[in-house]
């Protein structure tokens, strides 16, 4: 089992880590590497409209660089003219491959969870669908916290099912320190707390109605404050550190941007906060950028402006980005696959996964559905599946029992198995190394993505360096091409995504727009052939 582990995370590997070595530094992961690289400088967690949302862990993605720009082994910055700076290339690589380590920690966390709920093979199952997972696999090689979301959101549910199955004060404090880690992450942790506050109200329910046959003697009132003392304390404790004390004792936000600190502010008095300044600070960020996003939003070949929400947007985003067979292993979930089913003949005894861990089970899927409803039903931010990451991630989990019940299953069941696996190999395979582009067979012609999705889910800036090559190629060959032409031109005319859908330069290329693309580079730039007189 542990080798089949091993084997799936160094797939993962073998997927992630070509691109994280290779593409373009994308539009935000200067910003990220930025706060990060500042933060261990100076200790200065101060955000502003452009450093909103970055985190203390963009501390671990540049601690790599700032290493070894300490030991006089070259800077982590490189002057781009004009005032401007951006990570070097080998101080970028090194920030993403932290992320890639992040992925494998995810890995091992679904394993460890998985295996939990329904036995060992699940968790091969889950890791083994987590390095087919391109939406995954396209975020973990890249200077965000995105990824990273999803691997503490992975292991906080895990803190909390030890905490549901044994209470005490080591497991409690133990859910406190990886609650605290998420938030040092990113915010969306408090979608997860609440999540999890959801699966213990059910877990509660179903212990008063016996629907939980072994579940253990829950303390009393008094120990259940001592219990939750030491998550509190040990959480304040740990992103406290995350902040490396700074910004102590706290103070709110003043004048507060966002409606709730205003409303929290109006509550609570004007004295010294156990917790960092900057942490009250970062949040008061991304919950009022949240609400006043009036950017663009691309959804079916259309560009809105003022941040209005669509609310098939992330519907639609999902239906394309995520893998036909990862679909059709939720499907077999949902209806009914978790249950035990008949064992493969002369199947060892247990080889079977058993029946679905309940409290496992309730606090995935309470966390999953708050995220989901959430980010899918009252988010504003719609510009791309990766703020659904940290949901696509548990998901891998009832979809890897369900892949473990046909492995262990008849021989069509098997066959079944082998077939979806194969499926979803291929279909991420024919996309590599350019994952992010991803789309599934409902999108026969790549060319057309655009006329679906747009904006992050396609393009991040990460294609460029290829760009230009395939230019200054065609050019040297002899065969003009026009890359971004300032104006209407005949002949090859290559441009962005983003950059066709208006996300990019307004409306400089409408006249694009009624042209079918002859093909793409790197499923993210556009080619168009534009005939004399046209």
């Amino acid at each position: 089992m542990a080798l089949g582990v091993v084997a799936a995370l160094g797939l993962f590997l073998a997927l992630a880590l070509p691109g994280a070595v290779r593409e373009s530094q994308t539009y935000d992961e200067a910003d990220f590497f930025e706060f990060g690289h500042r933060g261990l400088a100076s200790g200065d967690f101060s955000r502003d409209w452009r450093l909103n949302s970055k985190m203390p862990w963009n501390m671990v993605q540049a601690a790599p660089a700032y290493a070894l720009e300490r030991a006089g082994l070259g800077p982590a910055w490189r002057d781009l003219g004009g005032g401007y700076t951006a990570p070097g290339r080998r101080a970028l690589v090194l920030a993403r491959l932290v992320t890639v380590l992040s992925g494998l920690a995810l890995g091992v966390g679904l394993f460890l969870l998985a295996r939990r709920l329904a036995g060992d093979l699940a968790g091969l199952a889950a890791v083994v669908l987590l390095a087919l997972e391109p939406n995954l696999l396209a975020n973990a090689r890249y200077v965000t916290t995105d990824v990273p979301c999803a691997t503490t959101t992975v292991w906080l549910v895990l803190a909390a099912l030890a905490a549901a199955r044994r209470p005490s004060v080591g497991r409690a404090a133990a859910l406190g320190a990886a609650v605290g880690f998420a938030f040092l992450v990113k915010y969306t942790a408090a979608h997860v707390v609440l999540g999890l506050a959801a699966g213990a109200a059910g877990l509660a329910v179903a212990r008063r109605r016996g629907a939980w046959p072994d579940a253990p003697a829950w303390p009393g009132t008094g120990r259940a404050l001592g219990l939750a003392a030491a998550a509190v304390v040990a959480a304040v404790v740990v992103i406290d550190l995350g902040y490396l004390l700074r910004g102590l004792p706290g103070r709110l936000p003043d004048p507060p941007q966002s409606a709730p600190m205003a409303a929290l502010a109006a509550v609570v008095p004007d004295v010294g906060l156990p917790l960092s300044s900057y942490f009250f600070d970062g949040l008061d960020w991304v919950t009022a950028d949240a609400a006043r996003y009036d950017g663009p939003i691309t959804l079916l070949g259309e560009t809105t402006w003022g941040g209005q929400r669509r609310p098939l947007y992330y519907p639609v985003v999902l239906a394309v980005k995520l893998p036909l067979p990862f679909m059709v292993l939720l499907g077999l979930a949902a209806a009914g696959a978790l249950g035990r089913g008949p064992a493969r003949p002369g199947a060892a005894p247990g080889a079977a996964p058993g029946p679905v861990d309940l409290p496992g089970a309730v606090l995935v899927g309470a966390v999953v559905l708050e995220l989901f409803a959430y980010f899918v039903l009252l988010f504003r931010l719609q510009i791309g599946i990766r703020y659904l990451l940290p949901g696509i991630a548990l998901l891998l989990i009832p979809a890897g029992v369900a892949l473990a019940r046909l492995a262990t299953g008849t021989r069509r069941a098997q066959a079944l198995a082998a077939a979806l696996v194969a499926w979803q190999l291929a279909s991420v395979g024919s996309f590599a190394p350019h994952l992010l582009p991803y789309v599934n067979e409902l999108v026969w012609d790549r060319s057309r993505t655009y006329r679906i999705i747009g904006d992050a889910n396609v393009d991040r800036g990460q294609a460029r360096d290829e760009v230009l090559a395939w230019v200054t190629a065609q050019r040297l060959a002899g065969r003009p091409v026009h890359l971004d032409p300032p104006a209407p031109v005949a002949g090859t005319v290559v441009i962005s995504v983003n950059a066709a859908l208006g996300v990019e330069h307004g409306d400089r290329f409408a006249w694009l727009r009624d042209r079918r693309p002859v093909g793409t580079i790197a499923y993210s730039y556009l080619i168009f052939e534009v005939p004399e007189g046209r």
